[in-house]
Parts: C-alpha cells; sequence; structure tokens
C-alpha cells in the first residue's frame, strides 16, 4: 500500500468531537494516528503510521509519551458518541462481557506491570503486561467500554493491589455509573 496523505470527511468529522480535549498540535499528532491505524501493515508501531502517512515520528511519539491528555475524559467522549447514535447505542437486552487479555513485552525490563505471566493472546507464559476489559455485545452491535490495567501484587504498593476480579467490579461499577443498559454479564474464570 502506498503513503496516504488524503482526507476522509466522516473520520475528520469523528475527530472533531474529540478537538476540546487537546491543544492543536496533540491533534495534528492523533489524526495521523487515526488514519494511520485504518491501513494495512505487516506490524503495526508508531515508526511504521509515520512512514505511511508522511508524519514526523517525533510527532506521534511526543503525542504518547510527552503531551499531556486524560485518557478517562478522551473514554467518555467516545461513549457518549456511541451512546447518542440510535445505530450504536447500548441497549438493554444486550450482554455486558468481561475479559482479560495480555499483550507481549518480551524486552520489557521497566515496563509498569509487565513481567512473566499468562498471555492470553499467546496461550502461554510470556513476559507480558495483563489488562481486564469490558464490552458491550448484542445480536447487532458490539464495542469496548473501558479497560484496567492489572499490576502484579509484587509491583503494587502495599494495600494497593487488585485482583482482576477487584478490576472486573470496577469496571461494572462504572458502567452501571455511566448508565450503559446490559441485562447480564458474563466473563471467564480467572
Amino acid at each position: 500500500m502506498t503513503n496516504f496523505n488524503g482526507s476522509i470527511r466522516f473520520i475528520d468529522q469523528f475527530l472533531s468531537n474529540f478537538q476540546p480535549l487537546f491543544t492543536n498540535t496533540q491533534m495534528s499528532a492523533l489524526r495521523p494516528i487515526v488514519y494511520g491505524m485504518c491501513l494495512d501493515y505487516k506490524r503495526l508501531s508508531l515508526s511504521a503510521i509515520a512512514r505511511k502517512t508522511n508524519t514526523n515520528y517525533q510527532k506521534l511519539q511526543y503525542f504518547f509519551s510527552d503531551s499531556t491528555w486524560d485518557i478517562n475524559t478522551l473514554n467518555d467522549v467516545r461513549l457518549n458518541i456511541l451512546q447518542n447514535q440510535p445505530t450504536t447505542r447500548a441497549t438493554a437486552n444486550g450482554v455486558f462481557a468481561i475479559d482479560d487479555t495480555g499483550c507481549p513485552k518480551p524486552y520489557a525490563k521497566n515496563t509498569e506491570g509487565a513481567q512473566f505471566q499468562y498471555c492470553g493472546t499467546l496461550g502461554r507464559d510470556e513476559n507480558c503486561n495483563v489488562a481486564v476489559a469490558s464490552c458491550f455485545v448484542s445480536n447487532s452491535k458490539h464495542f469496548p467500554i473501558e479497560f484496567k490495567s492489572y499490576i502484579p501484587e509484587d509491583q503494587s504498593a502495599p494495600n494497593k493491589f487488585k485482583s482482576k476480579l477487584d478490576l472486573a467490579k470496577e469496571l461494572i461499577e462504572t458502567a452501571i455509573a455511566k448508565t450503559i443498559p446490559f441485562s447480564t454479564i458474563v466473563f471467564d474464570a480467572w
């Protein structure tokens, strides 16, 4: 696939919902990240996105490493967009699904939460980060609601450790507080 320098109206309209959350510099980095995630890659990375979107790699790296923005506010805006559209709105006949997922980090030495533990993605123990995620699922739609990073007990501050079940409970409480309707809760055994 060749490099992309275009503009797709519906993506730009979608991104305009997030403009109040970011500075112009941050938005100029977020836009190619979102566009870049729609392209085809052998391996998705910031450097691959930078190449495909003709964007300076440092600009993309700045967005994640040095710029300040609130992931919870970003997620709230995203959920409001979904809940305000009849075709994407959660409904009371849907299911609230909770699952954990691992992201392999074979070379991570100082990454918070990364350690040798079961990685469901690989189906074996591996050095990885783990998160507990919640999704809305129905016959006609499904979308992620939120995730919480699992920090192993030996890396948690004293009296701050949260098990995966503790994180799942927080995800359920958050969904109820955000008035996301569902009929049933399902999750794997951990």
